[in-house]
């Protein structure tokens, strides 16, 4: 789609980006120098929501207590006239960007408005491309699904919470500030504590990560954005200073904010980089609650600054905002103000000076200038301008609403009023007809402004559906666009939620490509129980030449509603309606698609770094557990580091959840698998049912289907990958066992379903019916240790690939060596033999189980030691001092087999400590006599439910040795002669 250049030609903006050569020759030769203290400068931006220009002591608040940030503005040049737009997504957008909002598709906080076109390049992808490592904390609002997200956007690291503040619908459900789930590079992840103090703590953790080389740190928080929620530590002392109770709780948070100020700045100064960090500290939007509400008691009445306005506005207290730049090492200005206008869209040109970023294409230029003299020296001349905000907040941009055209000391406010803040800072007195020259000059920048922006109105920024990237997508209501007969604003929150409005509106969505489509539609997100009452549904894709539409019946107590579609690829309008008995008309408030593929089966899925994988099935995994087998050959196999597993196994478990209801109904068992399985976080989610439904005859394959769509279903609606494992069939082992043939043969039909669900989903299929590589049971049906030793060979070979063999091929005539597998160094060679230091690059799997049959070491293949042209004798292996093996000279010259290695006996503490970690899982998650913890010692131990939950800092901690122990140590290896032989053979 065509981008409009920058209109400088108008006299209203000109496009000043000056990166100029000796500053790009400067940062190059720093850059190869290599040197910490001539190197590119760091950059930490923080943006607080919702803080006005009066809500810190510095500007003249006497009630509010800001020290550090005081602090900081001393520090700092000054931009005393900064503006932004008078809402969040907006200056989002802006910022992001350095170009105006409504140009990169935002002009709205909801209604799919709040969304960054994908084409735009953000801040975080010009620091990537300059080398810069990249990381956002807090709030985002420019786009909750692929590929609008932050880590879609340049952003390495990224901690954030959903929608545009904490508890709105896109949010993960249930959060309150305190405790809450975030969104970890994509994946949800429970924090502890207070969200300001989580995610200046994820900020602090990614600057000392990356304090070696040059950074941008985003932290944007989401305080002191209502709901005004603080511990009353904060709000407290204000209420007893006459503070009115929600401004008391809005000057906690920023107080809060204050002191984690405090902390960065701290920690800046100990890691010795703050002379070398650029600090930039803005706010988004004027003063949400720095003025008293009507009705709430109180002698201090608020700060405003003397402006007119707050949050919303385009008078200038909507705005206005603090904004200070910091940076010792860079000869910026201290405790200067700048009086020049300024505003969002100058801060990334402004950063590509410094920095040494590339410039923007031509495609997107900037609409901001750098403001780099002026905070080098405020006395500098700068050119004059002339900005424009708005507030639209609405679909589609209607001219002259609440708008501010800004120039000087002037201010054209809706078109027609004129104010000077030289003489009426408060914008009390229009005097446009006093000058109507000049109102008529601001309107005409205004209206070419508009006319510039006004192609983009039209466009609407669209959810790719059947993207291989991202095969799952959620939409939220959030992101509704109002249909002609709706009124109001979209449920952007879980409270409106949670209120069932009867409301709707439509998702703009673009298939990539035609195909089958699997809608889920839902009133809750997946990890929250609602049934509805039965009714019936449809659902509609519009697309320009013609409209897709499907209809189903539900019945009572279902929890989602699916649909399968055929659809051709091009933009669309989704929309649906949901019509319960004894309720309104009504949208869903969620809607869950995927492409429905056939990629084919057995493809090795990949394990990345920091998966998070989860084990959820029945009672071969809960087992499983006990002898850590599975878990130990996939951590000696994969080169991901930080991979965490948990068993959420169950004895007697189906799709239904039947088990776990323990003594409730099914329904309950089900809604406790969905809790379980959200507590666990997971990334990637090994399902394998099957062998208990297979029990039953009554079990139909189109029941065990619905059943294992519905988890599929939850799986993905949480972001994670699915991978399906099957059930072993029984072992024929003859009289006077029974017979297991019809339970196979039920058996296989599911796994038939099984086989169908992972080729419609394009999702990895593990078959333990058809191959499980040997007996492993006594009795047909209970695995032994060696079989469980065994089946972790197997499931470890599908989901890390086949073993690598490894190999050591020396010639002692030459220099010759070829390693595979490991690492040589210190090689020494004598008449009498030779020794090599080695690091493997996989520590060995786990020995055999004491039940294993004599030969069992040779199903490792482990590897290969081979020497040529060792003198005549009979020689040793030892290694790390002991004895490995020992053979003649010419037996080495073909190659020696390996089947013991050094590392086992470190394989063998991992294999320990994976036992223990999921020991206490299990207890955390189920303690094991449930009917003993939570009824007949209910009274007098009533808490244990919530004490449980205490095992996880264990569990965690277990985990960082596992991590430690599956790295592979040094050995020393010794081929040592220890007689002679003869010479003939």
């Amino acid at each position: 789609m065509h981008r409009s250049a920058a209109w400088g030609h108008f006299g209203v903006f000109t496009l000043w980006v000056a990166l100029t050569p000796a500053s790009q020759t400067t940062y190059a030769q720093n850059r190869e120098r290599g040197s910490s203290a001539s190197r590119r400068p760091n950059v930490i931006l923080v943006m607080t929501d919702d803080q006005g220009y009066g809500d810190l002591g510095i500007h003249g608040n006497a009630k509010i207590r800001t020290p550090n940030l005081d602090a900081l503005a001393r520090e700092s040049v000054r931009l005393t006239d900064f503006h932004v737009d008078p809402t969040c997504s907006e200056t989002r957008s802006a910022l992001m960007t350095g170009r105006y909002a409504t140009r990169v598709g935002v002009w709205h906080t909801v209604m799919g408005r709040s969304i960054l076109q994908e084409d735009e390049t953000t801040m975080a992808e010009f620091f990537r491309r300059a080398g810069y490592r990249t990381g956002m904390f807090g709030k985002w609002h420019l786009g909750d699904n692929f590929p609008y997200r932050p880590i879609d956007r340049g952003f390495e690291e990224v901690l954030a919470h959903g929608g545009g503040g904490i508890g709105q619908t896109p949010d993960y459900w249930g959060n309150d500030y305190f405790d809450d789930t975030f969104f970890h590079n994509g994946r949800p992840e429970k924090q502890t504590g207070y969200c300001t103090d989580i995610f200046f703590r994820a900020a602090l953790d990614f600057i000392s990560r990356h304090r070696n080389e040059p950074f941008f740190c985003y932290l944007a928080t989401n305080a002191p954005h209502g709901p005004y929620r603080v511990d009353p530590s904060y709000s407290d002392p204000y209420v007893k200073a006459g503070v009115p109770p929600t401004m008391a709780r809005f000057y906690g948070m920023i107080t809060n904010i204050d002191e984690n100020m405090g902390r960065l700045l701290e920690k800046l100064r100990e890691w010795k980089l703050r002379d070398n960090t650029i600090v930039v500290f803005m706010t988004d939007n004027g003063t949400a609650a720095g003025l008293a509400r009507r009705g709430e008691k109180g002698t201090w009445r608020g700060f405003n600054a003397g402006m007119r306005g707050k949050k919303g506005s385009q008078y200038e207290g909507g705005h206005r905002v603090p904004c200070f730049w910091s940076w010792p090492a860079g000869l910026f200005a201290r405790d200067a103000e700048v009086p020049h206008l300024a505003a969002h869209i100058d801060i990334l040109p402004t950063l590509a000076e410094l920095c040494g970023l590339p410039e923007p294409d031509n495609e997107h230029p900037w609409d901001g200038r750098s403001l780099a003299s002026v905070l080098r020296n405020p006395q500098a001349t700068f050119p004059n301008r002339t900005l424009v905000v708005h507030s639209q907040r609405v679909d589609r941009p209607q001219k002259w609403r609440k708008c501010s055209v800004m120039r000087g000391r002037w201010r054209l406010v809706d078109g027609k009023e004129l104010y000077d803040l030289r003489s009426d800072p408060g914008q009390r007195r229009d005097i446009a007809s006093d000058h109507p020259e000049l109102v008529t000059e601001l309107r005409q920048a205004y209206e070419a402004w508009w006319k510039e922006l006004e192609p983009e109105f039209e466009h609407m920024v669209a959810f790719p559906l059947g993207d291989r990237r991202a095969p799952s997508v959620t939409l939220t209501a959030h992101d509704w666009h109002p249909l002609p007969q709706t009124r109001g604003l979209p449920p952007w929150n879980q409270k409106m939620i949670a209120q069932d409005p009867a409301t709707n509106g439509y998702w703009a969505v673009h298939v990539k490509e035609p195909g089958r489509y699997r809608v889920t539609l839902r009133m809750r997100p997946p990890s929250v129980l609602y049934r509805f009452r039965t009714g019936r549904a449809k659902l509609e894709f519009r697309f320009q030449d013609e409209t897709i539409e499907a209809a189903a019946d539900f019945p009572s107590g279902a929890q989602q509603i699916d649909f399968e579609v055929d659809l051709p690829a091009g933009s669309a309008r989704l929309h649906s309606v949901v019509q319960e008995a004894g309720r309104s008309p009504r949208g869903a408030y969620f809607a869950t698609i995927r492409k429905l593929d056939d990629l084919g089966l057995g493809a090795t899925p990949a394990l990345h770094s920091h998966d998070r994988v989860v084990w959820l099935g029945a009672g071969l995994f809960e087992r499983m557990q006990r002898h850590g087998y599975t878990e130990t050959w996939l951590l000696s196999r994969l080169d991901a580091q930080g991979v965490t597993f948990r068993n959420l196994g169950w004895s007697g478990d189906d799709v239904w959840g039947t088990a776990r209801a323990v003594f409730g109904t099914q329904a309950d068992g089900f809604d406790r698998l969905r809790r379980d399985l959200v507590d666990a976080r997971p990334t990637v989610v090994v399902v394998q049912y099957g062998a208990n439904e297979a029990s039953d005859e009554n079990m139909s394959p189109s029941t065990f289907r619905a059943g294992l769509l519905q988890i599929v279903d939850l799986i993905e609606s949480m972001g994670a990958r699915v991978i399906l494992m099957s059930p072993r069939a029984r072992e024929e082992i003859g009289p006077p066992l029974p017979d297991p043939s019809a339970y196979n043969t039920r058996l296989a039909k599911l796994c038939n379903v099984q086989k169908e669900i992972a080729r419609s989903h394009a999702l990895p299929w593990i078959d333990l019916f058809s191959r499980t590589g040997g007996r492993l049971t006594d009795d047909g049906v209970h695995i032994t240790p060696f079989g469980y030793w065994r089946l972790g060979k197997r499931i470890a070979e599908a989901l890390a690939g086949p073993p690598q063999p490894w190999l050591i091929d020396l010639d002692m005539r030459t220099d010759a060596l070829e390693a595979t597998g490991c690492l040589i160094t210190a090689l020494e060679k004598s008449d009498h033999g030779v020794t090599w230091t080695a690091v493997d690059r996989h520590l060995p799997p786990p020995p055999p189980p004491s039940d294993a049959p004599h030969n069992a070491r040779w199903l490792l293949n482990l590897g290969t030691l081979r020497i040529r042209h060792l003198p005549l004798g009979h020689y040793r292996v030892v290694v790390d001092g002991k004895p490995l093996q020992e053979a003649r000279f010419d037996a080495f010259s073909f190659g020696r087999t390996i089947t013991a290695r050094p590392g086992e006996e470190q394989a063998e503490k991992l294999r320990k400590r994976v036992v223990e970690k999921n020991q206490l899982y299990f207890h955390r998650y189920r303690p094991q006599n449930e009917t003993y913890l939570f009824l007949f010692r209910k009274h007098e131990q009533g808490n244990n439910a919530k004490e449980v939950f205490q095992f996880e800092p264990l569990v965690e901690k277990v985990e960082q040795e596992i991590e430690r122990l599956r790295r592979p140590v040094a050995h020393r290896w010794q081929v040592v002669r220890t007689r002679d032989v003869r010479t003939e053979p």
